[in-house]
């Protein structure tokens, strides 16, 4: 018998099936395989993602080949050693000799974190203040969805294994949310225990489509100067930063907050009608002038001006009478609404002038 490759092929004389077998003989004496070695007890890969296996079967002289097995191939799959991701789970992968001894490996697959948000990326708080913070994983079935909280200042700031913030101290932190190897930060300002917000004015008129800008103020000065604006009514007033802007005829409040505290001083704001566009301003028989205007809806009248004097009316338009003849009259219209009883007018219309002729 010499070294090489040989086909034993039997064929049944009844009904002519045959089947074959490749023998293959090495010269020198093989050793049985004793025990297969794997390069990995343990391995952990994400879906899609692929991990190689080496596997060394003792000893030296015995046959080096094995045979590749997944306990479930719907999880993970093996071919030559590589190890392929396919859903979330735990398998079994075998490497087994000629002779039935192997090993296994131990391979979890996982869905993988793409991201970690935070429902705020900085939080003010006062000293002895607290406040949650909440994270959101993303993809939702992800595999290790935990999150680990971390602060970068204890002496300043704490934070909880569920995300509750402290402030200890006066000064900035940072609040660190990790899963699975993502992490998101958020600032932590911690300040002086608010005493008091100042507002720029108690009451501030804009009209429609306007802006008006209010400022305020912590005290005191190592107090968190960071303001949270809110409009009581945002149909009739918005506000940002500051910035108010009239929406619709009417009145709302706008507070500024102390981020962080319950400290906050408010703002009256009157939204006052837009500037009238006049339509008409005419010299008619008998030393009159007929005045015409676009209507504006929500208000409670107008006033008309011409020459030194005026005249209040809810119509939108209006004749005057007896008038001086050959004298140039400058008419001018508003509107108004009423607020507690008084009268609030908006911008007057341009000037337009006209002689009296007739």
């Amino acid at each position: 018998m010499a070294e090489g490759e040989a086909t034993i092929k039997a064929v049944s004389l009844v009904s002519g099936r045959s089947d074959s077998c490749t023998v293959k003989v090495q010269g020198g004496y093989v050793s049985p395989a004793e025990s297969v070695k794997l390069s990995e007890k343990e391995l952990t890969i994400n879906v899609g993602e692929q991990a190689s296996l080496t596997a060394t079967v003792l000893p030296e002289d015995a046959v080096q080949s094995v045979e590749w097995s997944s306990s479930d191939d719907k999880i993970a799959t093996v071919a030559g050693g590589v190890v392929t991701g396919k859903q979330d789970g735990t398998v079994t992968i075998k490497a087994k000799a000629e002779n039935g001894v192997s090993a296994t490996c131990k391979v979890k697959v996982k869905v993988p974190v793409a991201s970690v948000t935070l429902n705020k990326t900085e939080l003010f708080l006062e000293v002895g203040g607290s406040e949650s913070l909440k994270a959101e994983v993303l993809p939702k079935e992800a595999t290790d969805k935990k999150i680990t909280w971390t602060t970068s200042d204890e002496n300043i700031a704490t934070v909880s294994s569920s995300g509750n913030v402290k402030g200890v101290k006066v000064g900035s932190a940072t609040i660190t949310a990790t899963a699975d190897g993502k992490s998101v930060t958020c600032t932590v300002k911690v300040g002086a225990v608010a005493e008091s917000v100042v507002i720029s004015a108690p009451q501030k008129k804009v009209a429609v489509g306007g802006t008006v800008t209010l400022t305020a103020s912590v005290t005191p000065s190592d107090a968190n100067q960071a303001i949270e604006w809110k409009s009581s009514d945002e149909k009739i007033a918005t506000v940002v930063n500051g910035v108010v802007t009239g929406v619709k005829i009417g009145v709302c409040n706008i507070t500024a907050k102390a981020s962080g505290s319950s400290k906050e001083a408010v703002c009256k704001v009157i939204v006052t009608a837009p500037k009238v566009k006049l339509t008409k301003v005419k010299n008619v028989k008998k030393k009159s002038i007929q005045i015409k205007w676009k209507k504006i809806a929500d208000v409670a009248g107008y006033q008309v001006s011409y020459g030194k004097k005026k005249k209040l009316t809810t119509a939108n338009s209006i004749k005057i009478k007896k008038l001086k003849k050959k004298k140039k009259y400058a008419v001018k219209v508003r509107a108004y609404t009423v607020v507690d009883g008084k009268n609030v007018y908006g911008k007057w219309s341009k000037v337009k002038k006209v002689k009296i002729k007739k």
